[in-house]
C-alpha cells in the first residue's frame, strides 16, 4: 500500500507539473522531471530578490548612469573622454549647479576599502576624484569625508566638497543595490 501511494503521488506530481510547464518539462529515465533553471530564478511577474547585484565594472558604469540621469535635483553630465590608458580615470563627470560647473575624474570600485580611497585620494588628477560603488557604509563614507574624497553609492548615498560645494545625500530607502558576492573558497 506505502509503494502504491508513493508511485502515485510520483505520477501526481509529474502530471501537475506537465501541465504547469509543458514547454520547460523534460523526462529522465527515472522520471524524474527537470526545469529550465530561469523558471526556479523568476517569478512571474518580478525577480523574487529585492537586491539588485552589481558583479562588474560595466554593470557598475551603467546603473550609476541610469541612477544619475533620473536625479530630480542635481543635472549630471557624463563628459567624453580619450581611450582609456592604464594611469587615465573611469569617467569623467561634470555637475552643474546655479552658475557653477564642477567637473569630477571618477572612479568605478565594486568593493572599495579603506585602503582603497587612502590611495585614491593621494592621486593627482586633473579634477577631484569621486568614487562610485554599489554600496558604501557610514564608516566607509566618514572615511571619505576625512580624506577629503567625493563619494557615491547606487542607493543614493552621496556626500561631495569640491570648490565650496558641500552636498550630503543619505541612501534611499527603497533602493537596495550592493556588490556581487564571490561565494567563498572552501579549500
Amino acid at each position: 500500500a506505502t509503494a502504491i501511494r508513493f508511485v502515485l503521488n510520483r505520477v501526481e506530481i509529474i502530471v501537475r507539473v506537465w501541465h504547469r510547464f509543458p514547454q520547460q518539462a523534460v523526462f529522465c529515465k527515472s522520471d524524474l522531471i527537470l526545469l529550465k533553471i530561469n523558471d526556479f530564478l523568476h517569478s512571474k511577474g518580478a525577480i523574487l530578490s529585492k537586491q539588485t547585484n552589481i558583479a562588474t565594472k560595466a554593470e557598475l558604469d551603467h546603473e550609476a548612469r541610469n541612477l544619475l540621469a533620473q536625479d530630480p535635483i542635481l543635472l549630471w553630465h557624463w563628459k567624453k573622454r580619450a581611450p582609456k590608458r592604464p594611469d587615465a580615470t573611469d569617467a569623467v563627470l561634470e555637475l552643474a549647479l546655479d552658475n557653477r560647473r564642477l567637473v569630477f575624474d571618477v572612479e568605478f570600485k565594486l568593493e572599495p576599502t579603506a585602503r582603497d580611497t587612502d590611495w585614491l585620494a593621494e592621486q593627482k588628477g586633473q579634477h577631484p576624484w569621486l568614487l562610485i560603488a554599489p554600496y558604501l557604509s557610514e564608516t566607509l563614507v566618514a572615511h571619505c569625508r576625512e580624506r577629503g574624497l567625493n563619494c557615491l553609492d547606487l542607493n543614493g548615498r552621496l556626500w561631495v566638497h569640491a570648490d565650496g560645494v558641500l552636498l550630503d545625500r543619505r541612501a534611499s530607502a527603497e533602493t537596495r543595490i550592493r556588490p556581487s558576492q564571490t561565494p567563498p573558497d572552501i579549500f
